[in-house]
C-alpha cells in the first residue's frame, strides 16, 4: 500500500472522530431571547466539558500534525546540515 493512501486514510479517520466529537455538544437550555455568554458556562457547571473538549481538539491537532510531519518542522533541514559539517571535517 502506498503512503499517500494510507495518509488519506487516516485523514478520514481522524475527519469523522472530530465529527463525532462535534455531533456531541449540546447547547444549554436557555431562553430565547437570553444571548449566552462564556460566564453562562460557568453557571451551567460546563467548564469541564468544554476545556475536555478544546484538549482532546488540541490531541488530535498534534496527532494529525505529527502524522504528517513526522520529522517535525526543520528538523530534516538540521540534520542536513550536520551531516554537511561532519563531511567538510
Amino acid at each position: 500500500m502506498r503512503t499517500n493512501r494510507l495518509e488519506a486514510f487516516s485523514d478520514g479517520v481522524l475527519a469523522i472522530i472530530i465529527t463525532i466529537m462535534v455531533l456531541e455538544f449540546r447547547a444549554p437550555a436557555f431562553g430565547e431571547t437570553h444571548v449566552p455568554i462564556f460566564g453562562d458556562l460557568i453557571d451551567a457547571g460546563l467548564i469541564p466539558v468544554f476545556f475536555s473538549y478544546v484538549l482532546s481538539f488540541v490531541f488530535i491537532a498534534i496527532y494529525w500534525n505529527n502524522h504528517h510531519h513526522p520529522d517535525g518542522p526543520g528538523r530534516v533541514q538540521r540534520a542536513r546540515q550536520d551531516d554537511h559539517r561532519r563531511e567538510r571535517g
